[in-house]
């Protein structure tokens, strides 16, 4: 307790209650697990793993998810009405999608199978969801939130604004969808400096390109409450510790599993892990 305690004054955002500590150490005490198997040097899954020893597409493979993006739907502007009932589905300011969209991050289409869905694509990378709010069907009869579409290569949305903005701090969200809640959460804050990033799931690595636009700069993970979520935050931010920046962990406060519930859950939130800055 002492050791979390002091961990918990320097690193948290927003720091845990006492109540929540006590919490993690009895579940910890409950755990089969071995004995600080989070550490690297006991979890080889959250070690840092340098861009070249990745598995680098042969020829044919290249070629072959290259005709696949070919075939991709029909992308498009969203309407109005469109627009504003994504921000109702998602619960969030409704110029935070036009604003994505303004990006050229967000686009609507009709999906194979006839339904009409919004994504999240930058490069060569694609993934829908329903404008509905309900789950496809995989072909294996299972529930899925969102659909990479055929040959998408990429694991990160927002690549062009840090680019654009080279000294600004970062906000960094996993899964595509929250590249608008972490828009949101700022928008909220008044962080008007910061610039969001966000990670197609929290399996991802952050590779060469992702480590040279994040060096230096000011970074903040909101992390995800489940063990993917937890494991991911410390990957990345190990990852960003090789390039000599430290980034700060924001846990969601209870009972809230991550950014995108608590937005939803309290629609006056403000977060307080940002610095305020002046519009101009």
């Amino acid at each position: 307790m002492e050791l979390l305690s002091e961990w918990n004054q320097t690193n948290a955002i927003p720091p845990w209650s006492d109540a929540e500590l006590r919490h993690k150490l009895r579940e910890a005490a409950k755990s089969v697990r071995q004995a600080g198997y989070l550490l690297a040097h006991n979890a080889p899954s959250l070690l840092c793993h340098p861009p070249a020893l990745r598995p680098t597409p042969t020829p044919d493979e290249a070629a072959r998810k290259a005709a696949q993006r070919q075939q991709w739907p029909a992308f498009r502007l969203g309407t109005e009405t469109e627009l504003r009932s994504l921000a109702s589905l998602r619960r969030i300011h409704p110029g935070i999608p036009w604003l994505a969209q303004k990006e050229g991050l967000l686009m609507f289409t009709t999906s194979p199978t006839g339904e009409d869905c919004y994504g999240f694509t930058e490069g060569t990378m694609a993934q829908v969801r329903r404008m509905d709010g309900q789950p496809f069907t995989s072909s294996d009869g299972k529930n899925v939130k969102s659909r990479n579409l055929p040959g998408s290569v990429g694991s990160w949305l927002g690549y062009a604004i840090l680019e654009r903005h080279p000294n600004a701090p970062v906000l960094v969200g996993e899964g595509l969808v929250s590249w608008m809640e972490v828009m949101e959460a700022l928008t909220r804050a008044g962080a008007w400096n910061w610039r969001p990033f966000a990670a197609l799931s929290a399996s991802v690595h952050l590779g060469e390109r992702e480590l040279s636009l994040l060096r230096g700069r000011q970074i903040i993970i909101a992390r995800d409450r489940a063990e993917a979520g937890a494991a991911a935050a410390i990957r990345w931010q190990q990852q960003l510790a090789t390039v000599n920046t430290t980034a700060r962990i924001w846990t969601p406060p209870l009972p809230c599993k991550d950014l995108g519930e608590l937005l939803t859950t309290d629609p006056n939130a403000t977060l307080q892990f940002a610095t305020k800055s002046n519009p101009s």
